[in-house]
């Protein structure tokens, strides 16, 4: 009797240790709803539709545009050359056709050799759409070809050199590229450096596009102003040729042109082709609290303040709106170094905290002998980790989100902080860009104005209430990325494209996003937006620029860092408050500073009790099975 009960018990223990080791230790963090449940807006993923292969190296689903007259979303799909279509019904996706570009261009444009495709644009007034394309030879023109909703040809232009992005500007009349001109293959002698352009294309005349470029600008005049120029050999690099142009946003007859490496945005009066100005966006600070930021790699959120640092912007993607009846910019502050064929101008350096106590160690900071226009005596970092909204009129920065990305992913996805987009590892970013926020798009719901931002390495997508440029509030976060399988789910939003409730027969607002990593274009449809309009101090009348809404996304397709000037970077304590929504948060990130440091605590503990109670239950099971032995034995 007493060895059946002992067998029984052996048996019950070794069952409940199997058990127990079977659990995972998280588990997979796929989210398909915003973590903000009763947020003013909530997203929810509706679909996800694969363009082509997952690829840790990106360049697989890039660039989202959207036509309202045909309820097709155009996708750049670098992998296999061709323009993707797929329909939007219902806020769902369907594959509808391809288009090959590349055949297209071996027939109509003799002499031309395919590159790359870089850029897709869409033109609801006129019916047609537009596509940027690099030639193999990177010294070589680029063009923009023009074609139905279809993909049927209507006619091409040339570009400047290495067309990076395209756009619809003037109610369609104006196509706009990008043309960045990166010296791929290095200073060495016998390599060029080729022009930075705008291209501006006349749809409505016969003449020839015109560049707009800067060739009368001076180096040392544009480092004085804290315009990042790049060196070789001590000396500054003539700027028409340094200055990269990386994306455009229009509105009023003006083009605004981020200039990613030089910190800086240009201004182009578009119907001359002429520019007006280049913009130094300044330095972000990080000696000052609200812009504490993690530069450890040490397994858990670390933010800190450093005394002698800090950021350059380099602002990729730029869109536009007006509020008050004023022109502003929003731009996502990815950064960039500059890496060709054996020119690197990035180092690593030791930065140690403002208060003396900690050392960061191996920091990617600007060279300074490689650069000039960054402050003396500072180290330097790459990208803001943050997106600014900065006023057109002056080209000051207005607003800028500080910390907000870093300690919102350590808040929400606390297992995978500052991790890549091709791979897993917590904090392997930290040292370098951080988060990188690669994307934005600009929409009107319910009287409001919202800037949707694309993270490129974590993933998903922040959405902030824009409606007063001044003060800014941080509304939801969305990710839904699968961070146990690899690289699935939607990873690394390259592109964005927004879609109005009256443009969606959902009934409700859409947000597209194309996503470089896993290959996927999915599709979010946007809830729960009080109808009231917002704002304060006027600023309730706050609208996307009448481009933009004819650009369907194009101008917002792209990432771009918006810069502050340590200046400007006064309204920190009252934005950071503004943006952790409740008061426990605010306790946890703003007084207490204690923060998951190696994933959800509360799933940390819960498996060491597991592992805990396994363990006394193996031991357990092998002491019963010990006595049965030994009864057995002395039977």
């Amino acid at each position: 009797m007493k060895k059946n009960r002992y067998k029984k018990l052996l048996a019950a223990v070794t069952m409940s240790a199997i058990v127990l080791s079977a659990v995972p230790v998280y588990a997979a963090a796929q989210n398909l709803e915003s973590f903000e449940k009763n947020a003013s807006l909530t997203l929810k993923r509706e679909s996800s539709v694969s363009i082509g292969d997952p690829n840790a190296d990106g360049g697989v689903a890039e660039i989202v545009s959207y036509s309202s007259q045909k309820g097709y979303a155009y996708v750049v799909n670098g992998q296999d050359a061709i323009l993707d279509v797929n329909k939007v019904s219902n806020g769902k996706l369907t594959p509808y056709k391809s288009i090959d570009v590349k055949s297209v261009i071996a027939e109509k444009a003799a002499g031309f050799e395919y590159g790359d495709m870089t850029s897709v644009a869409v033109d609801d007034e006129n019916g047609r759409i537009a596509v940027s394309v690099q030639e193999k030879d990177y010294t070589k023109n680029g063009i923009a070809v023009l074609m139905n909703y279809e993909g049927e040809y209507i006619t091409h232009y040339s570009t400047g050199v290495q067309p990076d992005m395209i756009t619809f500007a003037e109610n369609g009349r104006y196509v706009l590229t990008a043309d960045e001109g990166e010296p791929r293959e290095g200073y060495s002698a016998g390599t060029t450096d080729p022009k930075g352009t705008v291209t501006i294309i006349d749809t409505l005349a016969e003449a020839e596009p015109k560049r707009a470029g800067f060739d009368d600008f001076k180096a040392e005049e544009l480092a004085a102003k804290g315009v990042i120029i790049g060196k070789v050999n001590g000396t500054m690099n003539d700027p028409s040729a340094d200055l990269e142009p990386e994306y455009i946003a229009s509105s009023g007859g003006k083009a605004y042109v981020s200039l990613q490496e030089a910190n800086a945005i240009a201004v182009i009066d578009i119907a001359s082709a002429s520019v007006e100005s280049v913009n130094p966006l300044g330095f972000k600070d990080l000696s000052l609290e609200e812009n504490a930021v993690d530069l450890k790699d040490d397994g858990k959120y670390h933010p800190n303040t450093y005394k002698d640092a800090v950021a350059a912007y380099m602002p990729d993607a730029i869109s536009v709106y007006t509020s008050g009846g004023k022109t502003y910019l929003v731009t996502a502050n990815e950064g960039d170094s500059r890496e060709w064929n054996g020119y690197k101008n990035e180092e690593k350096a030791d930065l140690t905290s403002l208060d003396g106590a900690d050392t960061a160690k191996k920091v990617r900071i600007l060279n300074d002998d490689l650069v000039g226009g960054t402050p003396a005596g500072k180290a330097c970092l790459f990208g803001g980790r943050s997106f600014s909204v900065i006023d057109a009129s002056t080209m000051g920065i207005v607003y800028d989100s500080g910390n907000d990305f870093e300690e919102l992913t350590a808040k929400y996805l606390p297992s995978w902080f500052n991790c890549s987009n091709d791979d897993t590892a917590m904090d392997s970013r930290s040292q370098k860009k951080g988060p990188e926020p690669e994307s934005t798009a600009l929409g009107q719901i319910g009287g409001k104005t919202y800037a949707f931002i694309g993270i490129e390495r974590i993933g998903g997508i922040m959405a902030y209430d824009v409606t007063n440029p001044d003060a800014p509030k941080f509304v939801n976060y969305i990710n839904s990325r699968d961070f146990s399988a690899g690289l699935s789910g939607d990873n690394s939003p390259e592109g964005l494209a927004f879609i109005g409730a009256d443009d969606s027969d959902l009934g409700k607002p859409i947000l597209l996003a194309a996503y470089e990593v896993s290959g996927t274009l999915a599709s979010y449809s946007i809830d729960g937006v009080s109808t009231e309009n917002s704002g304060s101090d006027g600023n309730g009348d706050s609208s996307i620029n009448d481009d933009s809404e004819n650009d369907n996304g194009a101008d917002d397709n792209g990432t771009d860092d918006g810069g502050e000037s340590s200046d400007n970077a006064n309204d920190g304590d009252e934005t950071d408050d503004q943006n952790i929504q409740s008061s426990s948060d605010k306790e946890n990130y703003n007084d207490n500073k204690e923060v998951p440091e190696t994933g959800d605590v509360r799933s940390v503990m819960l498996w060491v009790s597991l592992a805990g109670a396994c363990l006394t239950m193996i031991s357990a099971a092998l002491i019963v099975k010990r006595r049965i032995r030994c009864r057995e034995q002395n039977k």
